[in-house]
């Protein structure tokens, strides 16, 4: 049926800094459990790679509900764009044994501002 996250405060966070938020759901069936991942993903050109950080996950969550969460964010890697790749944060929630996926994305910078890679160099 629906699937939420809720980040608290602004997109742009800072290492070391606490995420906190909170996953909301109302399923249609029952799942046979729920996990929430801390994670970032390059997308553009090549291959995607992608990290898992932290996880939590719920056991047998009940089909209407909600769950807290509190990361620790890692010094690295920064989120950058670039024209030919960029790197993105996100905490996605997962309610296994049905359809339901949601994302969130965040930056992750130490100055406040995402890195920016040259747009003037060659392909």
């Amino acid at each position: 049926m629906s699937m939420s996250i809720d980040l608290r405060g602004e997109p742009i966070f800072r290492p070391g800094d606490q995420l906190m938020g909170a996953v909301r759901w109302a399923l249609d069936k029952d799942a046979k459990r729920l996990d929430i991942n801390l994670f970032w993903f390059t997308d553009g050109k090549g291959t995607r790679d992608v990290g898992v950080v932290e996880s939590m996950t719920v056991e047998r969550p009940t089909r209407l509900g909600e769950k807290s969460f509190v990361f620790r964010l890692p010094a690295a890697p920064l989120s950058f764009s670039g024209r030919l790749i960029t790197l993105t944060w996100a905490v996605e929630a997962i309610a296994h044994g049905t359809d339901e996926v949601a994302m969130a994305e965040f930056r992750l910078s130490r100055d406040g501002q995402e890195i920016r890679l040259r747009h003037d160099a060659p392909a």
